[in-house]
C-alpha cells in the first residue's frame, strides 16, 4: 500500500508538471504570434488541451503566464551565456554576451518585451518582491563575474562588487528602456551599451583612493 500510495504520488506531480508546461508552451505559442493583448487565456488553454478552470489553477492571471513565460526564456539564455563564456575572457567581453543574451530573447518580440517590461517594473505588492528577487539573483551572478576581474586585475579590490554589477545592470536597463520606448535602435542600443560598460569598467580599474588598482 505505501508503494503505491507513492506511485500514485509520482504520476499526479509528473501529470501536473505535464500540464504546467503544455500550458506555458502553448502560451509562448500565442504570446509570439498573437501578441499579449491579442492572446486569450481561453486560447491558451484550447491549445495546452486542458480547461480553463485548469488553467487558472496554475496561472491566475494572464500576466502570470507572461511572467513564466518570459523569465523562462531570459533565465535559459542567461545561463546558455554563462556557460559559453571563456574564465580568462574580460569582463566586457562578458558582459556584453550576457545583456546581448537577454536581447536576444527580446528582439523578435518587441510588444512582448515592452508588456514584461513594464509588469516588472511595476508590478503590484503579489508580484514585487518575487520579481525583485528574480532582479537581484541576476545581478547576484553579475557580482560574481566582478569578483573574478577582481581576482585578474580588471577591478580595483576595494571596489564593492554588488554595488559594481547593480551599476553595470543600470546601465543595460537605461539602454533597453530606450529601445522599448523607440528612441534606439537595436544597433544603436548594442553601441550605447558597450560604450556605457567600458566607461563604467574604467572606473572600476581605479581605486576609491584615486589610484591604480
Amino acid at each position: 500500500m505505501l508503494n503505491y500510495g507513492r506511485s500514485a504520488m509520482g504520476l499526479r506531480a509528473e501529470n501536473k508538471r505535464r500540464k504546467r508546461q503544455a500550458i506555458e508552451s502553448a502560451a509562448r505559442a500565442l504570446f509570439q504570434h498573437g501578441g499579449y493583448e491579442g492572446t486569450t487565456t481561453r486560447a491558451v488553454a484550447e491549445a495546452a488541451g486542458v480547461a480553463v478552470g485548469t488553467l487558472f489553477v496554475y496561472f491566475p492571471e494572464k500576466r502570470d503566464l507572461l511572467f513564466e513565460v518570459m523569465r523562462g526564456d531570459i533565465d535559459a539564455a542567461v545561463a546558455s551565456a554563462f556557460a559559453r563564456r571563456a574564465p580568462d575572457a574580460p569582463l566586457l567581453e562578458t558582459l556584453r554576451a550576457i545583456f546581448g543574451a537577454v536581447f536576444a530573447v527580446y528582439d523578435p518580440h518587441p510588444e512582448l518585451a515592452r508588456v514584461f517590461v513594464r509588469e516588472t517594473l511595476f508590478a503590484d505588492e503579489t508580484r514585487s518582491g518575487e520579481l525583485a528577487g528574480w532582479t537581484l539573483g541576476f545581478v547576484a551572478q553579475l557580482s560574481q563575474l566582478m569578483v573574478e576581474a577582481q581576482q585578474r586585475g580588471e577591478v580595483a579590490r576595494d571596489v564593492p562588487v554588488m554595488l559594481a554589477a547593480m551599476h553595470c545592470f543600470s546601465s543595460y536597463l537605461f539602454v533597453l528602456l530606450g529601445w522599448l520606448n523607440g528612441q534606439l535602435t537595436s544597433a544603436d542600443r548594442d553601441a550605447m551599451l558597450s560604450q556605457s560598460l567600458s566607461l563604467t569598467l574604467r572606473g572600476f580599474a581605479t581605486s576609491a583612493q584615486g589610484g591604480p588598482s
